[in-house]
């Protein structure tokens, strides 16, 4: 940007080559038109005045225009129909994986219906060697119950053999003691 006052005097008037103009200062700027020279347009503005009692008529105030549309009505099945496709592809369907596998569906229907609190190998090994304590307490417990009873029927016997042992005994000293031969 040139300022061509300097070398043209103020008397004679200045001539923009073409495709410039001469700003008020002096400055020569590109373009044909200075902003200022450019036609006014006039834009009007209309104001639309709604009665309060008849604005919820007039206006539609619900969100229908942000909502995504409704999925289409075929492409839904019933819940029969679900179970109709899984009985189908029961045996398509991988045993394991984090997505599209039966443990899947077991991890999300036990989430849903409260079991995820044993879900985890870790809880369930826990139980196992909680059941197997139990079961070795048990048998535990029974070898003793066997032994005390072994034990006890083996004293029934020689309280017995004692018994009579002692009658045999008692009965002879008291034949003894009626017959001094």
């Amino acid at each position: 940007m040139a300022n061509y006052n300097d070398n043209i005097s103020s008397t004679s008037p200045l001539v923009a080559p073409q495709g410039f103009h001469y700003m008020p200062d002096g400055t020569l700027m590109e373009g044909n038109t200075h902003p200022s020279e450019t036609p006014v347009q006039t834009l009007n503005l209309n104001k639309n005045i709604i009665n309060k009692r008849v604005y919820s008529n007039v206006i539609d105030t619900s969100f229908s225009q942000l909502l995504p549309p409704p999925p289409p009505l075929e492409d839904t099945i019933t819940v029969n129909e679900f179970f109709e496709f899984y009985s189908q592809i029961f045996y398509d369907i991988p045993e394991k994986g984090d997505v599209n596998s039966h443990e899947y569906l077991i991890k999300r229907s036990s989430e849903y219906v409260g079991l995820a609190e044993i879900q985890s190998s870790d809880d369930f090994q826990v139980l196992l060697d909680e059941i197997t304590t139990l079961r070795q307490n048990l048998l535990t417990t029974e070898q003793e119950v066997n032994e005390l009873t072994t034990k006890l029927a083996q004293a029934e016997t020689e309280l017995r053999s004692l018994e009579s042992q002692t009658l045999g005994k008692s009965q002879a000293n008291s034949n003894n003691l009626a017959n001094p031969n």
